[in-house]
């Protein structure tokens, strides 16, 4: 998969006499979506570019459908492909599709399928993808209607994006500080950090050494997940509460009793 997608968006290939291909133009990782309880923090869209290379003369436009990634698992045609990282939580099919979304518009809309008919520009098109809380990679499949390689709707272009939180650490246990829990079948990777978490982590045990000599060790509970996001979901499938705060890596639940 990942030579074929360097392949596919780096270089280019070999083509024939005045053939039209594609090359996608934009970042691959973005960080999840995060509101606050006002509200207020907007939806901000990443920003993806279709560029044509090879254009005949003239140049007629393309037809493009474009879908977000439920439909690799609901359409039979397409054929079966690796299991992409779920960021965190088992069971990346059941995360809510509903979160993210494609769009034309730099407005959020929540749209899952866009269909371009022949009036694509010689200059290429441009298309939002707005990232959801929940961390994981979200695959967008293109089919061109008469680009050289055929990207038709059982062999579609795939682009992956990765929502993720940037540089977080595992926290390991150490013997005579801190143990972990709270872990399970859905989540079993419950404990990720910044470094500077990390760091404070250490310094507070110093100091709660200093006040309570021989204190017994620390159960770290939660902190974030390997790719940060919203921590938990609910029996619906729907992802929600309690543990609102842990998505960056800067909150930690410390229980200091043995």
């Amino acid at each position: 998969m990942k030579k074929y997608l360097v392949l596919l968006l780096g270089i280019g290939f070999v083509h024939t006499a005045n053939a039209l291909d594609i090359v996608v133009d934009g970042p691959r990782e973005v960080s999840p979506y995060i509101p606050n309880s006002q509200g207020t923090v907007p939806r901000v869209g990443v920003t993806l570019v279709f560029r044509y290379i090879d254009q005949p003369s003239p140049f007629n436009g393309s037809n493009y459908d474009i879908r977000l990634d439920e439909m690799l698992y609901e359409n039979p045609g397409i054929p079966t492909i690796p299991p992409i990282d779920d960021g965190g939580h088992i069971g990346h099919n059941e995360r809510n599709r509903k979160g993210a979304s494609v769009t034309y518009s730099p407005i959020p809309e929540f749209v899952r399928y866009l269909g371009l008919n022949g009036n694509a520009p010689r200059e290429g098109f441009t298309f939002y993808f707005y990232p959801p809380q929940i961390s994981g990679t979200y695959r967008i499949l293109v089919a061109c209607g008469n680009c050289a390689h055929q990207f038709a709707s059982n062999n579609p272009l795939i682009v992956e994006m990765k929502v993720k939180v940037p540089n977080l650490i595992q926290i390991n246990a150490v013997p005579g500080s801190w143990s972990l829990r709270g872990s399970n079948s859905r989540h079993p990777d419950n404990h990720y950090a910044l470094q500077s978490t990390i760091n404070f982590l250490n310094t507070a045990r110093s100091q709660w050494l200093s006040i309570v000599p021989n204190a017994p060790e620390w159960s770290l509970n939660d902190e974030s997940l390997r790719w940060g996001g919203l921590f938990d979901y609910l029996s619906t499938k729907e992802w929600g509460p309690p543990h609102t705060g842990h998505r960056t890596g800067r909150s930690l639940d410390i229980s200091h009793y043995p």
